[in-house]
């Protein structure tokens, strides 16, 4: 067992600490995300500017790559000059977390800063919990890639500890059951999502929820809920798994960089989420 995750976190890192489109993994069947250039027929124009997943390594006898545009379902067929690929500074990663039914791995993926997923996020998010600790996170619900058929498959018990309530620390109940997968990501694609991020606060999440439950009646949840213990927690567990040896060493965290915490959109959060 404990070869099994070092060896999953050990794929994961490899995956998400090179650069560019192998950061991570395109989403579905993808192999790179392109931007459509030069087309000139009427139809072809409407595609100019739009990005698309590249689908096969080679060419077919006509020399075009099957290409899925994003938001329309018929895949089309173009020659390599029309497609480019994107650039490193405009991809952006975003954690996927599978749910039980699906028996996969979670996983690390890149998309365009421009993909519709960023569209019309709000600033803080939609996970309360983080967005009180500086680190505003948006976890939208995505179709399973397998056939989900028990109410067992679709637990997700990350997904879940992310939108607990901080008042009481229980999620609201679309977030208990039939929550199927996630993807996990930044607001408007502000920054990466990777896999050391979401381990540590899946840890504090944790850890934060056995308070809620134990059996310390002077536990306030403000006194963890904030960008400073937050930091804190982060910095401790990282020198503990550095020291300890015991599964990933959270080297490739992006929320201790700098000004990744935001305490002025906490202080935002606060006003707008504690109970007066």
């Amino acid at each position: 067992m404990v070869a099994d995750i070092e060896a999953f976190w050990a794929n994961i890192k490899e995956r998400g600490t090179k650069s560019g489109q192998t950061r991570g993994k395109v989403e579905g069947f993808g192999l790179r995300w392109v931007t459509i250039t030069n087309l000139q027929s009427e139809a072809g124009k409407k595609l100019n500017d739009h990005i698309g997943k590249v689908l096969t390594q080679d060419v077919n006898q006509d020399g075009r790559h099957q290409v899925q545009v994003e938001g329309i379902k018929m895949v089309k067929l173009m020659k390599p000059v029309n497609l480019k690929d994107v650039a490193d500074d405009d991809l952006v990663r975003v954690y996927r977390l599978t749910s039980n039914g699906e028996g996969e791995i979670h996983e690390v993926l890149i998309f365009p800063k421009s993909h519709s997923l960023f569209q019309n996020n709000p600033e803080l998010g939609n996970c309360p919990a983080m967005a009180l600790c500086g680190w505003p996170l948006m976890v939208q619900k995505t179709k399973p890639r397998k056939i989900l058929v028990e109410q067992g498959d679709y637990d997700n018990v990350w997904a879940t500890w992310l939108m607990i309530n901080p008042n009481n620390g229980f999620a609201p109940l679309k977030w208990q059951s039939y929550v199927g997968p996630v993807y996990v990501f930044r607001p408007n694609g502000s920054a990466d999502v990777s896999c050391d991020d979401m381990d540590a606060t899946n840890e504090f999440l944790s850890s934060l929820l056995d308070m809620y439950g134990g059996d310390e009646p002077e536990f306030h949840s403000r006194t963890w809920l904030n960008p400073d213990f937050f930091l804190r927690y982060i910095n401790t567990l990282k020198s503990n798994r550095e020291e300890g040896n015991m599964g990933s060493a959270l080297e490739g965290l992006t929320l201790m960089e700098d000004n990744t915490v935001d305490i002025e959109l906490a202080a935002q959060a606060a006003q707008i989420l504690w109970q007066r």
